[in-house]
């Protein structure tokens, strides 16, 4: 439980922190683009602290946070395409997406892979076909976002680096008293 109280008090510090550079107009971000952090934040941070533990609820939901948090910044600022046409291209990218975090959690697994490989690989064949993404324009938008953001995506870093600590030291403190 002290986790979950930690976590959710970091995710309020990042959220206090942008609001503020928000608020100065630091940077200029918007609010979807906060939300769309959080969502990027919590799932990444979920999926880092129970990964190799087999807490296949916690996966999904920390990797489903993380995606939709990509689609909401992605589509705030690089979509083209009418959501009615990306449901499913979408449903089916983040399944394939989950299946292989499922897979690299627990490799004993294999069909997780193959049945991820067509998921995935569909999306981005429907997406081509519409000439709405291509390598360079998606590199492109990576780049543009790492230049923009650099100073949350740092925050974000930092974030998590923490709470692998904050874990780790955990650990060995519950180490040291069953010893």
């Amino acid at each position: 439980m002290d986790h979950i109280k930690q976590f959710i008090a970091f995710v309020l510090v990042i959220t206090s922190v942008m609001w503020g550079l928000k608020a100065f107009e630091v940077l200029d971000i918007t609010w979807p683009f906060i939300f769309s952090f959080l969502f990027i934040l919590t799932g990444l941070a979920t999926v880092v602290v129970v990964f190799g533990k087999h807490d296949v609820p916690a996966l999904i939901i920390g990797t489903t946070l993380f995606l939709i948090g990509i689609l909401i910044y992605l589509n705030q600022n690089f979509m083209s395409i009418p959501w009615a046409s990306l449901l499913l291209p979408t449903a089916m990218f983040m399944i394939g997406v989950n299946l292989v975090i499922l897979f690299l959690d627990n490799p004993k697994a294999p069909g997780f892979l193959i049945v991820s490989v067509v998921l995935i690989g569909f999306p981005f064949f429907f997406l081509s076909q519409e000439n709405s993404m291509t390598p360079d324009s998606m590199l492109e938008a990576i780049l543009e976002m790492v230049a923009k953001y650099w100073m949350i995506i740092f925050l974000a870093v930092i974030s998590v680096i923490f709470i692998l600590l904050q874990g780790n030291s955990n650990k060995d403190e519950n180490e040291d008293e069953v010893s």
